[in-house]
């Protein structure tokens, strides 16, 4: 048979012959009689004939197809949705806050979001501030299109996160009744970030500010959080341009045991370079060296002086020499010079109560003059932490 080319008319009555013979399985039968026939002549011409054959049955499946009809399997009612669409759908799962009547949706790795735009609007600057239309989508080729509505992919944010900002973006007032965690300000302060949120920035900053004073005061007593949340505060620190939060977080990982305990044991856990590790190494030999100076110093012999003793009825019983060895020998023998170097901060406030032990030796006048002193170099000790932890350099 004659080969047609591919511009011959499809309607040609051999060429229609040859298609229903090939798809109602005659034209097949017909070859195995053929290549049959052929091969009992030529017995020793088999693998000839059988590639033959291969090559005959070839070209007419592409002949059927170059001439094959062209009808869709679908009728003008029921047009397909477009390929990135069903592929959306198939690939991907709902959220709970999957709204029927949002007309935005926000697919975040493969978690989708129907949201409404007017909200997103209003406070995230990442959305525009009006959405293209069903009809006016052939004109936007680049914008995805389903079920009417615009879809926005988000790969550089957190499923977790978005949930996180979107809780309260619908309930704003939240924010201000119930202050957040650190967990959830962080996840609000990365969300916000990526979808251009300043009042939601600005908000989490100030949460976490509160929840990291970078000012000292010895009248409010320091908290002291958990070392894996000053981590954190550290990442955030580096990742949002919030130096604010260095000396805090930094000050809570030099004075904890924990921390200490786990760098020595299991570096892994520790996600620091090695150039904050040798920041709080510089820093804790500096406060361990003042700590214990401040401690051994005893209070001078100028504060019982004779007329103060005559006008308060007290006066120390420790003169001379003797006074430094048994201020010296009293904290020794208790641990605080080597403990407390640890945590000034917090072994202040127990050696204040501890004072009350030393008051059948030591007048009142020394005693409060010692404490005074401990409250003015923990002052200091916080100023001089911008040196000792070289806050300048790190961000």
């Amino acid at each position: 048979m004659k080969k047609r080319a591919c511009f011959e008319d499809p309607k040609d009555e051999g060429e229609n012959y040859y298609q229903e013979m090939f798809a109602s399985g005659k034209l097949g039968k017909s070859l195995d009689n053929h290549f049959e026939q052929e091969t009992r002549a030529t017995p020793g011409a088999i693998s000839t004939s059988v590639s033959k054959r291969q090559r005959v049955e070839a070209e007419a499946r592409a002949e059927s197809r170059i001439h094959a009809p062209k009808t869709p399997p679908y009728g003008p009612k029921n047009p397909p949705l477009p390929v990135t669409g069903l592929a959306l759908l198939f690939a991907s799962t709902s959220s709970p806050r999957w709204y029927p009547d949002g007309n935005i949706i926000l697919r975040v790795n493969d978690t989708l979001f129907r949201l409404h735009h007017s909200r997103l609007a209003r406070y995230c600057q990442y959305f525009p501030q009006e959405l293209i239309r069903p009809s006016e989508s052939s004109a936007h080729g680049h914008q995805e299109m389903v079920d009417g509505c615009p879809v926005f992919t988000i790969s550089t944010l957190d499923v977790k996160d978005l949930e996180v900002f979107l809780t309260y973006l619908e309930s704003p007032v939240q924010l201000a009744t119930n202050p957040p965690s650190q967990a959830i300000a962080s996840s609000i302060l990365r969300a916000s970030h990526v979808l251009k949120s300043p009042l939601f920035t600005s908000v989490v900053i100030r949460a976490l500010e509160s929840l990291w004073p970078s000012q000292y005061s010895p009248d409010t007593p320091t908290i002291r959080r958990p070392w894996t949340d000053a981590l954190d505060a550290i990442t955030l620190a580096h990742e949002h341009r919030l130096p604010q939060l260095i000396k805090p977080a930094f000050s809570t990982l030099l004075r904890s045991y924990t921390f200490w305990d786990t760098l020595k044991h299991d570096r892994a856990r520790i996600p620091l370079p090695e150039a904050d590790l040798l920041r709080l190494y510089h820093a804790r030999r500096a406060m361990e060296r003042a700590w214990r100076l401040l401690v051994l110093a005893p209070p001078p012999a100028e504060c019982c002086a004779p007329e103060r003793a005559a006008l308060t009825g007290m006066a120390c019983k420790v003169e001379g020499t003797a006074r430094a060895g048994e201020w010296c020998a009293f904290w020794i023998e208790r641990g605080y010079v080597e403990q407390g170097a640890h945590d000034p901060w917090r072994n202040v406030t127990a050696m204040k109560v501890v004072c009350a032990d030393l008051r059948a030796t030591w007048c009142w006048w020394c005693l409060e003059e010692r404490m005074q002193a401990w409250d003015a170099a923990l002052l200091e000790w916080w100023d001089k932490l911008d040196d000792w932890l070289g806050i300048k350099r790190i961000l």
